[in-house]
């Protein structure tokens, strides 16, 4: 894997967005070519939540529809209002990094705008990056982080191809928060329809994550429940990683109707200081929210 290193200078000069190619590849298939897009927005004034603790969230934006049918059948302009009852609902939360799934670039099915560089402007984040895992002359989406901490380096990885669903994969952030201490986050969207493919990209996850060595929070859709009486993939990558996850089996956490699909995991030098489930009325998802506590340094 090739991490894209990020001149954020060169950015905060021009509040630019570059387009980049970073290499993509899982152990058992051949390498291949992911966008990558990184991003910055001069804020003047950001709040944060005050070291050692961070505010995190994910999130399926569903492509900016709510609860409509389809994408298709929703006005711009009612994306962006959307967009921005999200973006007004991070800022009211206060939220230090996001990971959204189904997030879209410009796209000709959901309003002909980028979204996350949208939500970066209107939310308050200065810096950004989006992975497109899936491109058409329809649509071209896939997962972002947004930060109100640096991104020093970024990196985009597609899963192997899955059809007849189309392709996922994660983005994966190095964000400073000082001089002295780094944080791997990772935004990560899993397919739904088949367990024998979400266990094999989550297979792929853990072998690009086995050589960090900074702390690590995986955020995302993972469309697997981790419950206790039927374990699933969830369950399995649990075992066979060094994460860990809040109150598995759970049944008050559900984030898409009554089930619990989307998750944030941590390292075990991480430690969970609370934990919920936001609103169902900014997408078809709910967003998840974790007061975090990183060690101190």
């Amino acid at each position: 894997m090739i991490w894209t290193k990020i001149n954020w200078l060169q950015l905060s000069l021009f509040g630019l967005v570059l387009t980049l190619s970073a290499c993509s590849s899982g152990s058992n298939h051949d390498a291949s070519t992911t966008p990558l897009k990184v991003g910055y927005w001069p804020h003047t004034e950001t709040a944060r939540s005050p070291l050692p603790q961070l505010k995190v969230a994910t999130l399926n934006l569903a492509h900016g529809r709510k609860h409509a049918l389809n994408q298709l059948l929703v006005r711009g302009n009612t994306s962006k209002k959307n967009l921005l009852d999200i973006a007004t609902y991070l800022r009211e939360q206060n939220i230090d990094i996001v990971a959204l799934q189904e997030a879209d670039a410009s796209s000709a099915w959901s309003g002909g705008f980028d979204h996350v560089a949208f939500l970066a402007q209107h939310a308050g984040y200065s810096w950004y990056a989006h992975s497109i895992h899936s491109s058409s002359k329809l649509a071209n989406y896939g997962t972002a982080i947004l930060s109100k901490y640096p991104i020093s380096e970024a990196l985009a990885v597609n899963f192997a191809p899955s059809p007849p669903t189309t392709s996922k994969g994660f983005t994966h952030a190095r964000v400073a928060l000082n001089s002295q201490q780094s944080l791997d986050v990772v935004s990560v969207h899993l397919d739904f329809s088949r367990a024998s493919i979400r266990q094999q990209q989550l297979e792929q996850l853990n072998a690009q994550l086995q050589n960090t060595v900074n702390s690590t929070i995986i955020m995302g859709d993972f469309n697997s429940q981790g419950q206790l009486h039927k374990p699933d993939e969830v369950n399995r990558f649990l075992e066979q990683s060094p994460y860990r996850a809040f109150e598995l089996g759970s049944k008050e956490l559900a984030s898409y109707k009554n089930k619990r699909l989307d998750w944030i995991f941590l390292s075990k030098d991480l430690r969970f200081v609370n934990y919920q489930v936001g609103p169902d009325s900014l997408s078809d998802h709910r967003p998840v929210i974790s007061l975090i506590q990183v060690p101190a340094k």
